[in-house]
């Protein structure tokens, strides 16, 4: 069998790795192992192995080409995680129930070409061996017993100037676990990934709760984290730079993360809903749409319809709608009253009240009220 040239059998049961770059079925191995038993070749403490003595491996469940297996290695047989690179499609348990390897396939439409694949177990990026596009591969997920981070796993693709895309499974299973990843090209990211970074010293992010009213009627509003423009920023530049940051070879540290597996404000303490395509939130329509708890602060005038927030509460936020109003062919002494419209054609005529009686001829009117930011000028 193929599979010969590339691996080897030690007197032990070490089944190692040593030459080519096929990937072999987890099936692949179990004949081959069944193979050798059969005709005796393999020596185990100086005694040639039979499959009613010594049997290398069985498979839970019936044989099949067609659906992965889950293969248990016998009587001291064992892989090591470099010969796991060299297989997929199933799982390998070892050590009796003390080691397992699980298969870990990505599947999903649409997907750009060459979209990078990275596994994340424990906190940390697992070193990446396969190729780009989809993926189908074996990962630890038990070691001496032990489960390693419960079983889970993650698996993200992110690439700026693509949508991004992960998901989470667990491994304790065994066979093959799927990973829902697809990716789309952006055409909300024109700046190159350098150029995206380098606007770091006009992007200022920071947590913390605070509340703000930005007088669209919505009121004060609790925020769990604060985006803020400097320099001439533009909002069109902050989404960008909010999305590099997410790259998978960010070293940027948003709210305690590392920017490459930064999903969510408060890492999933406040219950949001992570968008996996854009952390941050995608544009769309010309509007940033940020993600939930961000406040944006210090947009440009001519930016602030530009984007809509999403308050600690869940209430959509924006910016009023600020309108010049220009009156012509007027003759001198006409008077102008200018007005909310209560909805009915009508003015809303209630919406202050005087503090007392006011004086013929005076300039001054003191309101019960405080002034609402976006009431005018009456000068």
């Amino acid at each position: 069998m193929a599979i010969a040239t590339d691996f080897t059998i030690t007197a032990g049961g070490n089944i190692r790795h040593v030459a080519g770059t096929t990937v072999y079925t987890v099936l692949d191995l179990h004949q081959w192992l069944q193979d050798l038993a059969d005709d005796g070749s393999i020596s185990v403490s100086g005694d040639d192995v039979s499959i009613l003595s010594a049997n290398p491996s069985k498979l839970d469940g019936p044989r099949s080409a067609i659906k992965p297996m889950l293969l248990n290695l016998l009587n001291g047989y064992n892989i090591d995680d470099t010969a796991a690179q060299y297989l997929n499609f199933g799982s390998i348990q070892q050590d009796g129930t003390n080691v397992l390897y699980t298969g870990l396939k990505s599947i999903g439409s649409p997907l750009v070409a060459g979209s990078p694949m990275y596994v994340v177990q424990n906190a940390a990026k697992l070193t990446t061996y396969w190729p780009t596009g989809h993926i189908q591969i074996m990962v630890k997920c038990k070691t001496a017993g032990t489960l390693i981070d419960n079983g889970d796993v993650r698996v993200y693709s992110r690439k700026y100037g693509q949508t991004y895309g992960d998901f989470a499974a667990n491994l304790v299973a065994g066979g093959e676990q799927p990973a829902a990843i697809s990716t789309a090209t952006t055409d909300w990211t024109p700046l190159n990934l350098a150029s995206a970074l380098a606007l770091n010293t006009k992007v200022t992010i920071a947590t913390g709760s605070h509340f703000k009213d930005t007088g669209d009627g919505s009121g004060s509003k609790e925020y769990k984290g604060t985006i803020t423009l400097s320099g001439g920023c533009t909002i069109a530049e902050a989404a960008q730079y909010c999305q590099a940051i997410c790259d998978e070879s960010s070293t940027t540290t948003i709210d305690g993360q590392l920017g490459w597996k930064y999903r969510v404000l408060g890492n999933g303490s406040y219950g949001y809903t992570p968008n996996g395509a854009a952390p941050f939130a995608t544009v769309a329509g010309g509007k940033w749409l940020v993600a939930q708890g961000w406040n944006i602060a210090g947009a440009l005038a001519g930016d602030l319809q530009k984007y809509q927030m999403v308050s600690h509460d869940g209430t959509t936020v924006t910016n009023p709608v600020v309108a010049g109003i220009s009156i012509g062919g007027l003759t001198v002494g006409a008077r102008i009253l200018v007005g909310r419209d209560d909805g009915a054609g009508a003015f809303i005529d209630d919406e202050y009240t005087l503090s007392g009686a006011t004086t013929s001829g005076g300039n001054t009117c003191v309101m019960n009220e405080a002034i609402k930011a976006d009431t005018p000028d009456p000068r």
